[in-house]
């Protein structure tokens, strides 16, 4: 298994680069040996397909919307899974971290455009 040098260097202590790394790590393994490895690697590592389905459902989802809104301007939804176009601030942990705020939060910030004279 390679080491997921995102969670390594750019964001070491936390847990949501770990649950990526699991998450990609069990798509390249369903992609390579099909729904039986899949399975197998959940077991192994303490993980519930199911629920890895579910979340992958939701990515397709959320990438259509952000589609939709024109924030991603690629056309298939294969592309989301490592496009460069949708990957731009990957390796940006304060992008990160604003969209995460943003979208957990949204009533928190509002701007107020000052009026024309």
């Amino acid at each position: 298994m390679d080491v997921c040098v995102f969670c390594l260097f750019v964001c070491m202590h936390a847990y949501i680069c770990g649950f990526v790394c699991r998450y990609e790590a069990w798509e390249a393994v369903q992609q390579r040996g099909g729904q039986g490895a899949a399975r197998r690697f959940c077991e192994e590592n303490f993980l519930s397909s199911n629920t890895l389905g579910e979340i992958r459902e939701l990515r397709g989802q959320y990438f259509a919307i952000l589609r939709d809104l024109g924030f991603v301007t690629t056309g298939s939804r294969g592309e989301m899974m490592g496009g460069a176009a949708v990957n731009v601030a990957a390796g940006c942990v304060k992008t990160i971290k604003a969209a995460l705020a943003a979208g957990l939060y949204p009533n928190v910030v509002r701007v107020v455009h000052p009026q024309a004279t």
